[in-house]
């Protein structure tokens, strides 16, 4: 048994507006890091590629716009590395509110090894990408992550996305 609504033409235009603004509207991504220079870059390098970007600078801050911003959110990009609550502590706090299971996370950090990946990806974190790898390279990869999210079935957890390339070790 079904629901069928019948629309008159005035309705009926009004809602194809609506439904063609959202689907047109830009993803939207919620970057995180303490370093103002760094956060800059990087939603610099978002915002060219397409997305409407909101910054935060802690993990409070990523909080209140992640509350804010939850129904238009499309991805979020976290620092590791931060005072106070840090990267890990803001993935696993997201994901235990448990209304975002659906939202990327990719966690950023100057240095990526296995055992911070591993606990990474156990707080729920999608992908752990290093910062060495440029804004260009961390969109582009990002935007795999949503990309393989969006293609999952609704409650089966996303395959780990392929290992990127580490950046030279100076």
């Amino acid at each position: 048994m079904g629901v069928r609504f019948q629309l008159d033409p005035a309705a009926s235009s009004t809602l194809a507006s609506v439904m063609t603004s959202m689907t047109a509207r830009r993803p939207q991504v919620l970057v995180v890091d303490d370093d103002a220079l760094t956060l800059r870059m990087i939603a610099d390098a978002f915002q060219l590629s397409g997305y409407d970007v909101v910054t935060a600078h802690d993990a409070d801050l990523a909080m209140q716009a992640l509350a804010d911003q939850i129904m238009t959110l499309d991805l979020l990009v976290t620092d590791v590395l931060m005072p106070g609550v840090d990267g890990e502590q803001l993935v696993r706090k997201i994901r235990r509110i448990g209304g975002e299971g659906d939202l990327p996370i990719v966690a950023i950090s100057g240095r990526v090894d296995e055992p911070l990946t591993a606990r990474l990806r156990a707080a729920g974190a999608d992908a752990v990408l290093e910062k060495a790898l440029g804004p260009d390279a961390l969109v582009r990869l990002a935007a795999e992550v949503v990309a393989r999210r969006r293609s999952t079935p609704s409650g089966e957890t996303a395959p780990p996305p392929a290992e990127p390339p580490r950046a030279p070790v100076a």
